[in-house]
């Protein structure tokens, strides 16, 4: 029987811990055919595997060490449940850790990315471990409040096998900040949110001592560096930038000076923290040698440059989003809509996601003279003629309301799915209220040609 989870842990010489992680795992009140627990480890010279193993874990050996996100992805490799949960081998999940995943993901509709529990601290008896508790460190609910680009750590995270495999996993060239990297890569390509499930509970070792939580924020700036290097085209950063982020510490530094108790904890920490990051960040960020290793290098299941501006038909991206804004009504006033989005499936698009095509499309849309156009059908025809959906099923659908009052007119809709997720679904389609009339995949064709043609003359209304 196919599990419905999967439980990774990365492990590097974490002979100390490493048992009680795999004992609170395999001891979770579910039946044992439900989930799996897999340890990789990644090239520890202490007797991790061994420990792992005997707690009652399906260990994974990996020759040499390449980090967590390398870990991370054997793991991926060797699991064999619907969704894939991973937390770390410092970490002790709860008792009903993985109950209240596994129930959060029955009820998880296709806009859900991601399953994030909340993580608290474990015998947090020093300054420095208590000062993470008081700031609520690695606690999914801050991170997912983030505005730009909401998160969650993978100390406490559940992600759809499927999903990890089709944007090829973590980027492994990471050795931090690995998992918003990978939460961007798929939200890009799928949409959708992270969901916050505060009864599936983590506690977490934070670091004892300030030395070792200064090393390991020096690293977490390190990570944010190859992220930046990564992404710049979306978070440019420069000299000028730094210099700013640097003055704004001398206020907090003139207030941790002066604070008592608890309050001085935490901004005390907290100074440390930022000063520690922006360290590692300068260090790989403003190299070299790093700006050449990570600056827009193909990833696992990334982009490269040059796929990243083309469209396909040797037009830029940009320039061809809006020929195509321009020419589509038209071309569907002049055919058939089976034979329209025919040939729209068959145009050739190469490596644009979602997010940057329904950036430039909001872009085309809202100068004035294109804005009568802006419906949702020629938003999903944008989506549908330039996201690629590499070996997945790209779908477009019709639909109208279920209209609660008899005899009222009734609102269409349009939206895209890939592999049967919607990427940019309507309102009522979430709350349940939207009946599908006409569907066409770029694998399988369309629908009956009645439908179509409901479909097309809902188009034309502009209902």
């Amino acid at each position: 029987m196919t599990p419905h989870f999967s439980v990774v842990i990365p492990a590097f010489n974490a002979e100390s811990t490493v048992a009680e992680t795999v004992r609170a795992v395999v001891a979770q009140p579910l039946a044992r055919d439900l989930f799996e627990c897999i340890v990789v480890d990644d090239g520890s010279s202490d007797r991790t595997a061994e420990v792992a193993e005997h707690a009652g874990a399906v260990v994974v050996r990996l020759p040499g060490n390449r980090g967590p996100a390398a870990a991370r992805n054997a793991g991926i490799q060797s699991a064999r449940g619907q969704w894939i949960a991973f937390t770390d081998a410092d970490c002790v999940p709860s008792r009903r850790w993985l109950p209240a995943l596994l129930a959060a993901a029955e009820t998880a509709d296709p806009g859900t990315l991601a399953l994030a529990g909340k993580t608290i601290g474990l015998e947090s008896k020093t300054r420095a471990a208590r000062f993470m508790d008081l700031i609520g460190a690695l606690d999914a609910e801050t991170y997912l409040r983030h505005a730009t680009m909401p998160w969650a750590p993978s100390c406490n995270l559940a992600y759809r096998r499927a999903d990890l495999l089709a944007v090829g996993g973590f980027d492994a060239a990471f050795r931090w900040y690995d998992t918003p990297e990978l939460h961007l890569r798929i939200a890009d390509r799928l949409g959708g949110k992270i969901r916050h499930v505060p009864t599936a509970i983590v506690l977490h070792r934070h670091r004892a001592g300030w030395k070792s939580l200064w090393q390991q924020q020096v690293n977490y700036g390190r990570g944010y560096g190859h992220f930046l290097l990564r992404h710049g085209d979306r978070w440019p950063w420069s000299w000028q930038r730094e210099a700013r982020a640097w003055a704004g510490l001398l206020r907090p530094a003139a207030r941790a000076a002066t604070s008592r108790g608890d309050d001085g904890l935490v901004r005390r920490g907290r100074l440390l923290k930022q000063v520690a990051q922006r360290v590692g960040f300068i260090s790989t960020f403003f190299s070299p040698g790093e700006r050449r290793q990570f600056r827009r290098s193909p990833a696992a299941g990334d982009r490269d440059k040059s796929a990243e501006f083309k469209s396909g038909n040797r037009l830029p991206l940009w320039l061809a989003v809006g020929h195509f804004i321009l020419r589509a009504p038209a071309r569907l006033a002049r055919s058939e809509l089976p034979v329209f989005l025919k040939r729209v499936a068959a145009q050739p698009r190469a490596g644009t996601d979602v997010a940057r095509v329904a950036r430039l499309s909001r872009r085309w849309l809202r100068l004035p003279w294109l804005r009568s156009r802006d419906t949702c059908y020629l938003r999903s025809f944008i989506l549908f003629r330039f996201v690629d959906a590499r070996d997945g099923d790209l779908c477009l659908h019709f639909g109208v309301d279920e209209q609660d009052i008899p005899g009222a007119r009734r609102h269409g809709h349009a939206w895209v799915s890939l592999d049967g997720r919607p990427l940019n679904p309507p309102a009522t389609l979430v709350a349940g209220r939207l009946r599908e009339i006409y569907w066409f995949s770029k694998l399988n064709g369309g629908a009956s040609k009645a439908d179509a043609t409901f479909a097309a003359a809902m188009i034309r209304r502009g209902d």
